[in-house]
């Protein structure tokens, strides 16, 4: 019976502190976890908000493969360069695509991090201060979850640009840069701030939480700092480049 509370108890933490690698890349081992000692009223309250956050997710999920859907389908169309009309109207739908992915990604993050603070609160407060404390974080904020689509360098694909598109894009690819690293500063001062609030003789969970949902905003921007940094990119193409451009998309 205790090996079957303690997987249920592992199966269920796992789930929820994954979360947390959404934007930090904390792992918290089967020992640390184990190490809390959920009584059988916290496995069965991990549970319930478990089975809720994973009908959330799934649905979010489902909306950003429809997106990303619409969006193929989109950029696909034989005719979306015919003439400058069509173009312009093509490119804002594709944008305005691109950008309501962007929401829907960071509206998954917050729902992570939503459950995350609820599973949190399942916790005694020593329980919250030790599973807390024993993550690490990492430098690399939310690279991992954000679709190849728009992840393409167009940099290395063969789009034969002139001298004046690459110093375009190599402008938007510093400015995107620069603001990147501000969001990561500003989300290492909320690690700090974390880590002290921590280290405090009296925690305050609500210090604790407004943290968190502090770097999960910052988060949300480092997302859309990336797209808007590909669709300003893009638009410097011309029409044969973006023909290439949507090959190279097809190809993913």
């Amino acid at each position: 019976m205790k090996k079957i509370k303690m997987l249920l108890t592992v199966i269920v933490m796992a789930v929820f502190m994954g979360s947390l690698t959404v934007f930090a890349a904390g792992q918290t081992s089967s020992m640390a976890i184990g190490s809390l000692k959920l009584t059988d009223e916290q496995v069965v309250a991990l549970g319930g908000l478990l089975d809720e956050f994973n009908k959330k997710q799934f649905e979010i999920l489902t909306q950003i493969e429809n997106k990303l859907l619409e969006l193929r389908q989109e950029i696909k169309k034989k005719d979306r360069f015919e003439t400058k009309l069509k173009e312009i109207d093509s490119v804002w739908k594709a944008n305005k695509l691109a950008k309501e992915l962007s929401s829907l990604y960071g509206q998954l993050l917050k729902t992570k991090v939503e459950y995350l603070l609820k599973a949190k609160n399942v916790l005694t407060k020593e329980q919250k201060v030790q599973l807390i404390s024993g993550l690490e974080f990492e430098d690399d904020y939310f690279e991992d979850d954000f679709p190849e689509i728009i992840e393409l360098d167009l940099m290395i694909i063969s789009l034969d640009l002139t001298i004046e598109q690459i110093k375009k894009i190599l402008k938007y690819e510093t400015d995107m840069k620069i603001k990147a690293l501000k969001i990561a500063l500003e989300i290492e001062y909320n690690l700090i701030d974390l880590k002290t609030e921590l280290n405090n003789a009296e925690t305050d969970p609500q210090n604790i939480d407004r943290i968190i949902l502090s770097i999960t905003d910052h988060g949300t921007k480092l997302l859309d700092n990336r797209v808007n940094y590909f669709l300003k990119s893009k638009d410097v193409l011309t029409v044969p480049q973006k023909k290439r451009l949507i090959h190279a998309i097809m190809m993913l």
